[in-house]
């Protein structure tokens, strides 16, 4: 047997050969509140019903931006594309310094309004493009009416 850090406690080896078992917990053990099952429900239909019409439409809108802003800006073309089109891209775009860049598809414009840490989307029908995500292009992109950013 080893002793820990020079303290003389005892630590008793495990067994690896034992199977490894899952721990449930019993179901009269779960404690939830009736408000905590509404914000439940809610999670799950804001994931299942209402996350997919928003994503083709958030797509919709951003491909329409995308061809608007390829005609008026080129932005698909690093040699004439040389400013952002759009005050509420996130700050945090450092791309947009950079001369060579150009933006290659809708997808990119989208991820163009996002913070870092929620750009692991390929494409926005991805089920990594959450509802987070969604959110935060349709409140910050200059495609949505006032009307749908309050939504």
């Amino acid at each position: 047997m080893a002793t820990s850090g020079g303290q003389g406690r005892l630590i008793q080896p495990k067994n690896i050969n034992q199977p490894a078992t899952l721990q449930t917990i019993p179901q009269e053990d779960i404690k939830v509140t009736d408000n905590g099952k509404r914000h439940i429900v809610s999670g799950i239909a804001l994931h299942n019903v209402l996350l997919p019409p928003m994503k083709i439409y958030v797509e919709y809108k951003i491909e329409k931006l995308y061809k608007e802003l390829i005609k008026k800006y080129h932005i698909n073309d690093s040699k004439h594309f040389n400013h952002p089109p759009d005050e509420q891209f996130s700050p945090s775009n450092k791309n947009l310094q950079d001369p060579k860049y150009s933006i290659q598809s809708h997808h990119e414009l989208a991820k163009l309004y996002l913070e870092p840490h929620m750009k692991k989307f390929l494409k926005m029908t991805d089920g990594s493009f959450d509802s987070s995500a969604v959110l935060n292009v349709m409140s910050r992109a200059s495609c949505f009416s006032k009307k749908e950013k309050k939504l």
